[in-house]
């Protein structure tokens, strides 16, 4: 039996204001291991968005560790995507733990940056291992 891919939305065009933060809930990676995230920052104005993005890990699923325990996983994505900032971006180098939860910060000082955010979980039936 082939592994398949298991959608799981974080966001989808949520409004951050400047200086925000959202927190995704948390996720249960023990039967699914993290495959990739598209990530995509808008604005409704003219301002280039630009955000943070996090992760932090848990083997409960309740008790995480500091995000600033790790390096983030984008530090900014104004720098990071130069190129196209606003484009879609799929991150192919999402860690794995337990359980994961993701932390968005703004960072354009814009009030209208909007977060879509999908991460798709790679579940290995049982028994093909």
């Amino acid at each position: 039996m082939a592994d398949r891919l298991v959608r799981v939305p974080l966001w989808s065009a949520t409004a951050i204001t400047s200086g925000g933060t959202l927190t995704s809930p948390p996720i249960d990676c023990r039967r699914a291991d993290p495959d990739h995230l598209d990530l995509q920052i808008t604005s409704v104005a003219s301002a280039v968005p630009s955000i943070k993005l996090e992760v932090a890990f848990s083997s409960d699923g309740v008790t995480f560790n500091p995000f600033t325990s790790q390096d983030p996983m984008i530090a900014a994505t104004l720098t990071d995507y130069a190129a196209d900032p606003e484009a879609m971006h799929v991150l192919g180098n999402v860690p794995s733990a337990s359980w994961i939860k993701f932390l968005v910060t703004e960072l354009a000082s814009t009030d209208d940056t909007l977060v879509t955010a999908i991460l798709w979980l790679r579940e290995t039936p049982v028994g093909s291992l």
